[in-house]
């Protein structure tokens, strides 16, 4: 799940970095702090917009994994203790 957003993430910062409001790609240097989330909101345009809305849903859906995936962990760590107990 980590690397599912974390690859996403980068990958549509550093896309979004290199495009000016036009939508074009732009000559400027890639810098560390141009890659960060505010690459997708300088210079809004629809296809920034779009990418950050598909990442916030991107991280929504790994928060539900994981809860799930806690809830599994919990109910297997019940299950294995009810067994120890009997």
């Amino acid at each position: 799940m980590f690397i599912v957003y974390s690859t996403y993430s980068i990958g549509t910062n550093i896309y979004a970095s290199q495009m000016n409001i036009a939508g074009n790609s732009s000559s400027s240097a890639l810098k560390f702090l141009s890659i960060s989330l505010g690459s997708k909101e300088l210079y809004i345009s629809g296809e920034k917009q779009e990418l950050y809305v598909i990442g916030a849903w991107i991280g929504c859906g790994m928060l539900v994994l994981w809860g799930m995936a806690f809830m599994a962990l919990k109910y297997n760590q019940k299950e294995t203790e009810v067994k120890i107990l009997m």
